[in-house]
């Protein structure tokens, strides 16, 4: 007797810059490993930078996913290693035959749109998990950058954002296309991985830099680049430092090729800094590099913070919260979708010090605030930021759209 088929599962390619650890990366993986049950993934990503950590061990949680690594693609522009990028990519998309090519990031969203418009791929979408329209490059390029992305706009089905402030930055402010095109689909987080082994996880990060129960530690956590503006973390570091007792400690969590450039501000400065090439048991600021389990780091530091000058949808604040912590960031992008002013923590605007000094000193000075706020930002993540939800809303957008193409 033969027996019935299977049905195939829809093949859905990812693309991507880099796997590297950061908040995009650790959503494309976690939310890619639980769409395996109802799709074909295949996850394909460019070579890191040379000061950045590739996320293997987002892969081992995840055995059965399939990725293909393309060397060529690199972040920095080079006519040989795109064009090479471009057939590799080209000759995936039409030995993988996708029914749905998602990109994330910019170069993978230009070369994997191309690729499957070419291919005729039926679905095409694309993440803004952020945006380089500004503080990225000059403005010539900048407005290059627009009109590039208006064009692909044009070949994609649907475009996903993460917040309402991002889709009102695409239609009214840059104008890359119209609100009917665009979906917008909030990061989730895996709220089991965050809540397992808490105050162990406290225990470990605290005693790995020496820090004593009643120290209160602020941290920053990202990539050391000029768009996230660590010299305004720093300046109010070195201020509050200055002006409170021996109990503060400042955490840059992170790495990027601007780091020796903020090393040689503080040292201007004449303000001791450790380092993991670098120890200095007396600093109170401390250089950690890229650490792998975030969950620990936000479970040892008692406020997060963020300074940049443009942002998409910051993961960091939400893991933060759903740890319960306050957090202290500057106005910017799908930042105020995310963190309740108030509330959950602080905004202020960008390159505003004083205003930032200000509201950490609240958080470290009122102790019954910050225990509001706490709690507050515990349930506000956990009620808004599921990453099961973000599957299943993610699902439904993709059986639509293949839908709507049929």
């Amino acid at each position: 007797m033969t027996g019935i088929k299977e049905k195939s599962k829809p093949k859905v390619l990812f693309f991507l810059n880099r796997l590297v650890i950061g908040g995009s990366v650790i959503d494309i993986i976690s939310m890619a490993g639980l769409l395996l049950n109802d799709f074909e993934i295949l996850i394909a990503y460019g070579e890191k930078e040379d000061h950045e950590i590739e996320a293997q061990y987002l892969l081992n949680q995840f055995p059965t996913l399939r990725v293909e690594k393309i060397k060529s693609l690199k972040r920095t522009p080079n006519p040989f290693y795109d064009i090479i990028a471009f057939w590799i990519v080209l000759k995936l998309v039409l030995n993988f035959k996708p029914q749905i090519v998602h990109t994330h990031g910019a170069k993978s969203g230009l070369i994997g749109r191309v690729v499957a418009l070419l291919c005729r791929v039926p679905v095409i979408v694309h993440t803004y998990h952020g945006h380089v329209f500004h503080s990225y490059y000059s403005s010539i390029k900048s407005k290059g950058i627009v009109l590039i992305e208006r064009l692909l706009a044009r070949i994609s089905t649907n475009i996903i954002c993460l917040s309402e402030y991002q889709k009102l930055e695409l239609t009214d402010i840059y104008k890359i296309t119209s609100a009917t095109k665009i979906s917008v689909i909030p990061l989730g987080i895996n709220q089991e991985y965050f809540l397992r082994d808490a105050d162990k996880k406290r225990s470990q990060f605290r005693e790995r830099y020496s820090l004593k129960e009643t120290d209160i530690a602020i941290g920053i956590i990202g990539r050391i680049v000029p768009v996230k503006n660590h010299v305004m973390f720093l300046e109010a570091a070195m201020e509050l430092i200055k002006s409170s007792n021996s109990n503060l400690y400042f955490f840059i969590v992170g790495d990027g090729n601007h780091t020796l450039t903020i090393q040689k501000f503080l040292r201007k400065n004449k303000t001791p800094f450790s380092a993991p090439e670098i120890v200095d048991a007396s600093a109170r600021i401390i250089f950690t590099s890229w650490l792998t389990d975030i969950s620990m780091v936000h479970h040892g530091l008692d406020i997060v913070t963020l300074t940049s000058n443009n942002e998409g949808t910051p993961l960091s604040l939400i893991e933060a919260q759903f740890c319960g912590k306050p957090v202290v960031a500057t106005n910017v992008g799908g930042v105020k979708d995310i963190v309740i002013d108030g509330k959950t923590g602080y905004l202020v605007n960008a390159n505003n010090v004083s205003g930032f000094i200000e509201k950490i000193n609240i958080l470290i000075t009122e102790k019954e605030k910050y225990k509001k706020f706490s709690t507050n930002a515990h349930i506000f993540a956990q009620k808004n930021f599921s990453l099961q939800a973000q599957v299943e809303r993610t699902k439904a957008f993709y059986f639509k759209l293949s839908e709507n193409k049929k």
